[in-house]
C-alpha cells in the first residue's frame, strides 16, 4: 500500500457519512429520507476508486524499464559506434556508406522509441495523480459531510467541517504539460502534488444545505475526474496518431549493393579506403567468380539430386 487513501478508507468514510445523514432523517432534521443521496454516494465512491494506484505504478515501472533500455543502453550504443567508427572506418564506397548510415539510423530510432515511451509514461503518471487526488478529495468530502451532519444534529461539540477538492481537469493538464524526461527518475509517488489545483470549502448550514453541498461537490468532483480522464485519452490518441504517421528511416531497405547475396553486390562498393585500384581490379573479378560459383551451388542444391541428398526422399 502506497501513500494514498485506500479503498477501505474511502468506504469507511462514506459509511460514516451515510449513518450521519440517516440519523439526521430519523431525528427529523430533513424533510425527506436521504435515500437517493446515499445511493448516489455509493456510485460516487465506486467511480473515484475505479483507478487502482498500485496497478498504475506496476505498469509505469514496466514501461519505464523499456524506455530506459531502449534509450539509455550505453553498451549497445557503444558497440554501434565502435563498429561504425572503428571496424568500418576503413571501408568506403556506396554500399559501405549506406551501411554506416544505417548504424546512425539505429541510434536515432532508439531515441525516438524512448520519446514515444515517455509520452506513454506521461499518460500513466497523470492517471496516477488523478487516482490519488480523486480518492483524497472524495474522502475529505465524506468526512466533512459527516462532521457537518453531526454539527447540525448537535449531538456533540462542533467538529471541523472543512474540506478541499482537487480540480482534477486542471490537475491533469498541469501534469501533462511538464517535461516527460523527469519521469526517467522513476519517482512516481513524488508527483502526487505536482501541479495540484485545490479549492478549500467549509461545510455548514442546515440539514438540507449539508446534503445539497455534498451533492454539488460530489458532482463537480466526478465531472473533473471525467475531464481529467478525457484529457489523458486525447493525449494518448494524439501520440498514437503521431507515431502512426511517422516514417521511420530505419525501416527503409538498404541498397541491394549492401547484400552480399544480391546480384547487385560488387566489391568496389564496399572496399578498403586507400586500396590500390589495380588491386581492386584484380579482386573484383575474383569476388564475382566466387559469387557465381556459390549461386551455382545453391542452384544445384535445389535440383532433384540436391534435394535427395538433403534428405527429401520424394525428390526422385
Amino acid at each position: 500500500m502506497g501513500n494514498w487513501v485506500s479503498d477501505r478508507d474511502v468506504d469507511l468514510a462514506r459509511g460514516f457519512m451515510e449513518s450521519a445523514l440517516t440519523y439526521m432523517f430519523d431525528g427529523g432534521w430533513v424533510a425527506d429520507y436521504p435515500g437517493d443521496v446515499i445511493e448516489a454516494a455509493r456510485g460516487h465512491s465506486q467511480a473515484v476508486l475505479c483507478l487502482e494506484p498500485q496497478k498504475i505504478i506496476d505498469e509505469f515501472d514496466r514501461t519505464l524499464r523499456a524506455a530506459k533500455s531502449v534509450g539509455e543502453n550505453a553498451e549497445a550504443v557503444a558497440k554501434l559506434r565502435l563498429t561504425a567508427n572503428t571496424h568500418l572506418a576503413g571501408w568506403n564506397g556506396s554500399a559501405a556508406n549506406a551501411y554506416k548510415e544505417q548504424m546512425t539510423k539505429m541510434e536515432i530510432f532508439c531515441d525516438g522509441q524512448q520519446t514515444d515511451l515517455l509520452q506513454a509514461l506521461q499518460g500513466l503518471s497523470t492517471a496516477f495523480v488523478l487516482a490519488i487526488a480523486a480518492r483524497r478529495s472524495y474522502h475529505g468530502l465524506c468526512v466533512a459531510t459527516e462532521a457537518a451532519a453531526i454539527n447540525e444534529i448537535g449531538e456533540q461539540a462542533k467538529r471541523d467541517a472543512k474540506f478541499t477538492i482537487d480540480i482534477l481537469g486542471d490537475l491533469a493538464k498541469g501534469v501533462l504539460s511538464a517535461d516527460p524526461r523527469r519521469l526517467l527518475s522513476g519517482a512516481l509517488e513524488t508527483m502526487i502534488d505536482v501541479g495540484t489545483h485545490v479549492y478549500e470549502y467549509v461545510m455548514g448550514g442546515d440539514a438540507d444545505e449539508v446534503i445539497g453541498t455534498y451533492q454539488r461537490q460530489a458532482t463537480a468532483l466526478l465531472d473533473g475526474f471525467q475531464d481529467g480522464l478525457l484529457t489523458i485519452r486525447d493525449h494518448l490518441r494524439r501520440q498514437t496518431e503521431s507515431v502512426a504517421g511517422t516514417e521511420v528511416a530505419l525501416y527503409e531497405p538498404l541498397p541491394l549493393s549492401c547484400d552480399v547475396d544480391s546480384p547487385d553486390f560488387r566489391y568496389e562498393t564496399f572496399k578498403l579506403a586507400g586500396q590500390d585500384e589495380a588491386a581492386v581490379g584484380t579482386i573484383s573479378p575474383r569476388v564475382a567468380a566466387e559469387r557465381d560459383r556459390q549461386a551455382q551451388e545453391e542452384h544445384d542444391q535445389d535440383s532433384p539430386i540436391g534435394r535427395r541428398l538433403a534428405g527429401d526422399k520424394g525428390a526422385i
